[in-house]
């Protein structure tokens, strides 16, 4: 089963003491198989990048490609190891994860994801992450 959906995605980032929220609407596709997964695109820095999100019941997989290409991995209460992959070369991040949370009925969802990102230099800050989706034929 495949379904349309609108999507919001609200993101918050607290770095060097400073707090910005990112916030974009965007439409996609869920598919549920042996997981959930939801595809979708967005525009950053004029360049389209392509999102899948895999929800398992042991944690969320986020892949990103484009211009940038990163593989997120997130399990509450652990430590993961990401990769972020620029045309400079690769990236190793170290992802804490704070707290997963999906909630899902059906036709529309949750998922929330706080999280703190370090890299070899250090915590690089606390990140929130939020998509909120529903069938578009609602």
């Amino acid at each position: 089963m495949k379904e349309d959906i609108t999507i919001n995605i609200k993101q918050v980032v607290k770095q060097n003491g400073e707090k910005s929220t990112f916030q974009t609407d965007t439409t996609g596709t869920y598919h549920k198989k042996n997981s959930d997964i939801i595809r979708y695109e967005e525009t950053i820095d004029d360049q389209i990048v392509k999102n899948m999100l895999k929800i398992e019941d042991n944690g969320v997989k986020i892949h990103r490609t484009g211009t940038v290409k990163t593989v997120f991995h997130f399990v509450e209460g652990q430590d993961t190891i990401s990769y972020y992959d620029t045309e400079a070369g690769r990236m190793t991040m170290n992802v804490h994860t704070l707290s997963v949370k999906h909630f899902q009925d059906d036709n529309k969802g949750k998922l929330k994801i706080h999280y703190q990102l370090s890299d070899q230099s250090g915590l690089l800050g606390t990140y929130q992450f939020q998509i909120n989706f529903k069938e578009t034929n609602e």
